[in-house]
This record gives C-alpha cells, sequence and structure tokens, in this order.
C-alpha cells in the first residue's frame, strides 16, 4: 500500500495531473488535492482505489528495452573480412558487431576481440561468444542489472534481432 502522505509526490513522479489520478481511481480531483495538502484524511477504501491506480498506472509507464534500443543495427556474416570489419567499425562508430547466420546470432566481433586476434583474416577467426540476449519487453531494472556485467545487449522479437542496447543508450 502507497504511503498516503507521499501522493503528490508518487503522482508527479508517474507525471500525472490530480485529475488525471482522479479519474484512473475513480475518485474526485478534489479528493486528490485535500489528501495532497493534508487536509483531509481519507478512507481506506479511498486509499486503496488510488493504491490501485497507481500500481496499475505505475505498469504502464515503466520503461522497457524497446524504449531505449538503438534499431540501427550492424551486423556481419562470419565470412565477413577483417578490412570490411574495421571498416564497418569505423564509419558508424561502433565497437561490436553481431555475427549473423540464417538470421541467429552466434556470435560477436568487438574491437577487442580483434586486437587480441591480429591474425584473424574473416569474422569468425575473432568472433567470441554472444552477449546477452532480451525480448523487447524486458523491464529496465534488469537490463541495469545485465550491463553492470556486459557492455552490450541484443533485443530481439520472435527470434529475430531488432536492437542493440549500451549503456550510452541508457544514459
Amino acid at each position: 500500500m502507497i504511503d498516503i502522505n507521499n501522493l503528490k509526490k508518487i503522482r508527479r513522479s508517474l507525471d500525472l495531473t490530480q485529475f488525471q489520478l482522479a479519474k484512473k481511481a475513480n475518485v474526485s480531483q478534489s479528493l486528490i488535492a485535500k489528501i495532497e495538502s493534508q487536509k483531509l484524511d481519507p478512507t481506506y477504501s479511498n486509499v486503496k482505489k488510488i493504491d490501485e491506480a497507481i500500481k496499475s498506472l505505475s505498469n504502464i509507464h515503466e520503461k522497457t528495452a524497446k524504449d531505449f534500443m538503438n534499431t540501427k543495427i550492424i551486423t556481419i556474416n562470419k565470412e565477413t573480412k577483417r578490412n570490411k570489419i574495421k571498416e564497418l567499425m569505423l564509419k558508424h562508430g561502433i565497437s561490436h558487431i553481431p555475427i549473423l547466420e540464417n538470421d541467429k546470432v552466434i556470435g560477436l566481433v568487438t574491437e577487442r576481440s580483434l586486437l587480441h586476434n591480429e591474425e584473424a583474416k574473416i569474422a569468425e577467426e575473432a568472433m567470441i561468444e554472444p552477449c546477452p540476449i532480451i525480448n523487447k519487453d524486458t523491464n529496465i531494472n534488469l537490463i541495469k542489472s545485465i550491463l553492470d556485467y556486459s557492455s552490450i545487449i541484443l533485443v530481439q522479437d520472435k527470434g529475430k534481432l531488432i536492437g542493440i542496447i549500451t549503456r550510452a543508450d541508457l544514459l
């Protein structure tokens, strides 16, 4: 249950007007105003209505991968030549390129993997394990946790690569 004394702060964090919250909670706008100004101690049933409205609105406003992902994805296949990979990285200002085979992610080439595999002539020879792959509806908190351990996340929808997220995308 929400702390009714913090209603104004909670409402503002959801970017709602008193009227919008009142409508969603099926109470009057004046009731919301009186609660926020602490001129009224609301009944339990009204607090419950407001609490349920806030919980449903919080879920609606929760950011997910599709809100942050970059949809301009540069991909290569495992036969892509080293010079082409370097050219793509420089041209697009990127440091990670997913490797696809039959529309499935099979690995990743990074600036680091190219530097550590100087003899690699094609992507497959510099390829590292794929990074974490999430669904487009994965919430922001889980994305933040994953980015603590990985510098990049790939986003899929129905098995198809649709986006990429880096720490910079969240900033």
